[in-house]
């Protein structure tokens, strides 16, 4: 299943959305739905037409009326699955129809972060200064690698989801119950409100790719919105009037890994020991590359050349490039004891190809590219696929937002796991 919303899920999603606010943004269960055939009214006719949309890829507007289009899409669906085409959805079709959409959920346990898709500056929602406690107020903040911009994706049976702080375990809400545009985002200990549910769907693609999302209220049916589209450190996140052309109520959703990962099995250190630029702008992971055209596979650690470089766990050598990275500098690729891959890039190498390396070895140093700055650009793989890690035509990836990265399908976010003091 791939890490990022499809599209066709976002069909779907957005729909719903539409369909809820017919009934005041109630909740849409998934189960127990009233048989649907022409001629059928009701909000199990809206949930059909939604979920038709995201089984059929195709738009169909969830009035909750079920005219010649909502039967041919209950027919098209049947014979798409080798059901009885009777046009009538009934408990088969349901559960059918049902499964399907279980299957596309492709966000639930997720650890996100959320990057406002006013400008590509990095702004991503943050609690404010790290805070544990209820009522603290969601702020934008320049992604810095701490982990108070990190939110768990909990999906719900009505397609809404919980958003759950990493760090203080509370949740995305709104404040007071408050349904006026321009309403605090704040966190709080979940208390079974709908102040507490979102919808997430999507709303386009940049020229690059990059998919923007709106992430609506279940309760209140405003946007998550970025006050003044002013992408700026300590700004306001605010709840705002649904518009689906306004980038202050988009966002970019960059998945960063599992509530429950399977990887790392092992402790990984940072390879580089000394001081280094922050990981800000630039340098961070997915950040945009020659003019938004692909996306940053790795993080930077800008430092001196000739800055000694260590292993980050131990492993075996696989590939070694000397000089034909980037610039002139080189690459070694080492295949972790946790199966995982990592290239350590615009180095100058010292080790050699079926080397074993053990965790905090020196294996390169730094190496400035020639008309560019020193840094160790480093990329990390789940190692569960194969080919070079350099794939310009791949469009498809496994564990990260998909974005022109041109890498290999199992590239994953090193942040989380190299960003810490070296042990």
């Amino acid at each position: 299943m791939k890490k990022h919303l499809k599209k066709a899920l976002s069909f779907v999603l957005i729909l719903t959305i539409i369909m809820s606010c017919f009934v005041g943004f109630g909740a849409t269960t998934v189960s127990a739905e009233a048989t649907v055939k022409n001629g059928s009214t009701g909000n199990d006719v809206g949930k059909l037409q939604a979920a038709a949309s995201l089984i059929l890829g195709r738009a169909i507007v969830p009035d909750k009326i079920a005219g010649t289009v909502t039967a041919t899409a209950i027919r098209d669906i049947q014979a798409k699955y080798g059901l009885s085409q009777d046009s009538i959805a009934g408990t088969a079709t349901w559960a059918k129809i049902n499964s399907i959409v279980n299957d596309e959920n492709t966000l639930n346990g997720k650890i996100v972060r959320f990057e406002t898709a006013v400008s590509r500056s990095n702004q991503v929602v943050v609690i404010a200064n790290g805070s544990k406690t209820n009522g603290a107020p969601a702020i934008s903040f320049n992604y810095n690698a701490t982990h108070n911009d990190e939110w768990i994706m909990e999906r719900q049976s009505d397609y809404t989801y919980k958003i759950k702080n990493v760090c203080s375990g509370l949740y995305l809400e709104v404040a007071s119950f408050n349904k006026n545009a321009g309403g605090q985002i704040q966190q709080w200990q979940y208390d079974g409100q709908r102040t507490a549910h979102w919808y997430v769907f999507w709303v386009g693609n940049d020229s690059d790719g990059w998919a923007r999302y709106c992430l609506v209220n279940a309760y209140t049916g405003m946007t998550l919105n970025l006050y003044g589209a002013n992408a700026a450190n300590n700004n306001k996140i605010i709840q705002w009037t649904p518009s689906m052309n306004d980038r202050a109520n988009q966002w970019y959703i960059h998945i960063i890994g599992s509530s429950t990962p399977s990887t790392p099995t092992h402790t990984y250190i940072r390879p580089i020991k000394a001081t280094c630029l922050s990981l800000t702008g630039s340098r961070v992971f997915g950040a945009s590359r020659d003019g938004g055209n692909r996306a940053h596979a790795g993080i930077d650690f800008v430092c001196p050349a000739g800055t000694p470089v260590y292993a980050a766990q131990s492993g075996t050598v696989v590939r070694v490039d000397s000089s034909g990275f980037f610039q002139g500098t080189g690459s070694i690729e080492v295949k972790n004891d946790d199966g995982t891959v990592l290239r350590y890039c615009e180095i100058a190498p010292n080790v050699k190809v079926n080397q074993r390396v053990t965790q905090g070895q020196q294996i390169a140093t730094v190496k400035k590219a020639t008309g560019g700055t020193a840094m160790l650009h480093l990329e990390y793989y789940k190692g569960d696929s194969s080919g070079s890690l350099t794939n310009t035509s791949n469009k498809t990836y496994k564990y990260v937002t998909t974005r022109n990265y041109q890498r290999r399908s199992d590239l994953l976010d090193p942040t989380k796991f190299f960003t810490a003091p070296i042990a």
